[in-house]
């Protein structure tokens, strides 16, 4: 069998900013109004003047803060935006594909910084082909509800063939298994949590490195390139373990 994991990061920045959604509007100061000054029953133009100057300044000082307060709230929305923007096909983009033989032990990869998304996803339907050919198993953790329907809408929107026996009807391929789904074990209702370390913690594999997850790969993959290959290529291997474990034939 061959284990499988995709990594994804932001599409273009060219790209967010045409699904960036608006910031919500808020209540600008508007212009000085000095017939707002209350003056009471100040005669002494002395004081008038002062009390004018006051006024003026302190609305210059809640303007600034309001063009403060805007570009700081602008600044988080798109920082929040960009955070979730990997999880969807719209705003996201394929960065990174491992792949695992477990018959000999063997990790190769492509990443965005040596391969296109293109290239990347048309491989891995090319793989996909290969295997169907030699029946040889696709598995990876939770790639019925992520991975694969990512890499079909991104497949979708660069104009390449998915092969027409990947998705029968409402399944996926015989040929993929979902080791999530194994261990489900048909559940619907009530699922026991199973994310990634939780099901590396059960069957005593290693999980995700210490502070890592798959929302910071992009920024490990331009960063710490070997972190983030070190990353990706535990993400593959760990799942293996776990179909042993199960007592999974494939």
């Amino acid at each position: 069998m061959i284990v499988f994991d995709i990594e994804t990061g932001p599409a273009p920045e060219e790209t967010l900013r045409k699904f960036l959604p608006d910031l919500p509007a808020a209540q600008h100061p508007g212009d000085f109004d000095p017939s707002s000054v209350k003056l009471g029953n100040t005669k002494d133009q002395a004081k008038i003047d002062a009390k004018y100057r006051d006024a003026a300044a302190k609305h210059a000082e809640a303007v600034a803060k309001f063009e403060e307060d805007q570009k700081t709230a602008a600044d988080d929305h798109w920082a929040k935006f960009i955070d979730k923007a990997a999880l969807s096909p719209i705003t996201g983009q394929v960065v990174a594909i491992g792949y695992y033989s477990a018959n000999n032990g063997a990790f190769v990869h492509q990443d965005i910084t040596q391969k296109s998304e293109r290239e990347m996803i048309t491989t891995f339907w090319s793989q996909f082909s290969k295997n169907e050919h030699s029946h040889r198993s696709m598995v990876g953790h939770n790639i019925f509800e992520f991975d694969l329907p990512f890499l079909v809408r991104r497949s979708w929107a660069l104009d390449i063939a998915v092969p027409p026996n990947a998705r029968k009807g409402r399944y996926w391929s015989d040929l993929f298994v979902d080791t999530l789904d194994y261990w489900n074990l048909g559940q619907r209702m009530n699922k026991p949590a199973a994310n990634f370390d939780a099901l590396a913690a059960f069957f005593k594999t290693a999980g995700k490195p210490e502070g890592t997850d798959g929302s910071q790969f992009y920024d490990m993959l331009t960063t710490d390139y070997d972190r983030a290959i070190a990353y990706l290529k535990s993400d593959v291997e760990q799942p293996a373990a776990w179909i042993d474990a199960m007592g999974i034939t494939l």
